[in-house]
């Protein structure tokens, strides 16, 4: 049928024949609404590790600490053991909201799990067959894997590098290397030092590997440096030669 101006509805749209099914266009669509859905689950403590690195929060608080975190460089609104309420009516308290470090913890834990922010597969599902492990450990996880994981007891695992975050009060990272407590690392820059840490030991441990992906992948070899392994071994003075 024709529009007003003599325009017809084939002409516009392009008639049937003329749609070629295009699956490469198709399957872009359906990353995208994927990728969609995926970043709401994070937004929303959906993903794997956020009932074990995250407090319960009001809906939206997440989003918001996201958007204030975002502006300006370095994420200059960062509240290392507190956050900002984004309930006109209510402050901010330790019992109702997540702090900042915890905060940011879970999202770096997330972006490992979907680089480039790329949601394949579930969101929900539990962590993959592999040797890191994100919020919890399996019944027998093995030796030699890699954890960021609530505060519990160093994991009894031969050549285990793992990052403990506390349950409780202000934010404190530990790093335990094998069975033992190596270093806690608190304060403002605490969640950064250690996840360097832990990325600097995956680094020459590793070869430059975390779970299934390369540092080069994820963004993160420009800033993990190793080049002074005089450094690591003064941090480590037990541990000459682990790397």
């Amino acid at each position: 049928p024709a529009t007003p101006g003599g325009m017809g509805m084939g002409s516009l749209f392009g008639s049937p024949a003329a749609q070629s099914f295009d699956p490469a266009r198709r399957q872009q669509l359906v990353q995208a609404i994927q990728n969609y859905l995926g970043l709401l689950s994070v937004l929303e403590g959906k993903c794997p590790g956020a009932k074990e690195f995250l407090s319960p929060f009001p809906k939206g608080y997440l989003l918001s600490r996201v958007i204030a975190l975002s502006r300006g460089g370095c994420v200059s609104a960062f509240k290392w053991n507190s956050g900002k309420s984004h309930i006109p009516s209510k402050k901010w308290n330790r019992n109702e909201f997540a702090t900042d470090s915890a905060l940011l913890c879970y999202l770096f834990c997330a972006y490992l799990r979907h680089p480039g922010w790329n949601f394949e597969g579930s969101v929900h599902k539990s962590t993959p067959r592999t040797s890191l492990f994100i919020g919890q450990l399996p019944h027998l996880p093995g030796d030699h894997f890699r954890a960021i994981l609530p505060q519990m007891p160093a994991p009894k695992s031969t050549g285990a590098i793992t990052l403990l975050q506390s349950r409780f009060g202000n934010p404190v990272y530990t790093l335990c290397l094998d069975a033992e407590e190596e270093l806690r690392m608190t304060g403002h820059s605490g969640l950064f030092r250690g996840l360097a840490l832990f990325l600097m030991l995956l680094q020459v441990t590793d070869h430059g590997w975390i779970g299934h992906h390369r540092f080069h992948n994820l963004g993160l070899a420009k800033v993990v440096h190793t080049h002074n392994m005089g450094m690591m071994d003064m941090m480590f003075p037990t541990r000459k030669g682990i790397y």
